[in-house]
């Protein structure tokens, strides 16, 4: 796996790291053998927020297309959503945390009524 700029937290593991760089490395280049690098379940759910859209076999992931959510708009942006397109164009550069959040660990929005 190539070397990216990865803050990992106290509580964190190198395995953690480890495998923030497999779901980036996914991201960049999507194939076969870039998935069986990531341990997913047989079955994986995608989706945003809280909430699960799909249900996908885990030996799809490795087709972008699968990770391709059909939604026209969240957090005042307009879909479709891609996990990979977003990982992919951090260009490897994010935060790994291995604890619950309350929340998205996205930025907060404040929306306005037009």
């Amino acid at each position: 796996m190539s070397s990216h700029p990865f803050s990992v937290p106290a509580e964190g593991t190198y395995a953690d790291r480890q495998l923030a760089e497999a779901l980036y490395e996914l991201a960049a280049s999507p194939s076969a053998t870039t998935l069986s690098n990531v341990p997913f379940a047989r079955q994986v759910q995608l989706g945003l927020a809280d909430q699960y859209l799909e249900t996908v076999d885990s030996a799809a992931l490795s087709e972008p297309a699968t990770w391709r959510l059909q939604v026209d708009f969240f957090r005042a942006c307009l879909g479709p959503f891609s996990v990979l397109d977003l990982s992919r164009d951090s260009g490897g550069s994010y935060d790994v945390s291995v604890w619950p959040h309350s929340t998205c660990a996205g930025v907060t929005l404040d929306l306005y009524e037009p």
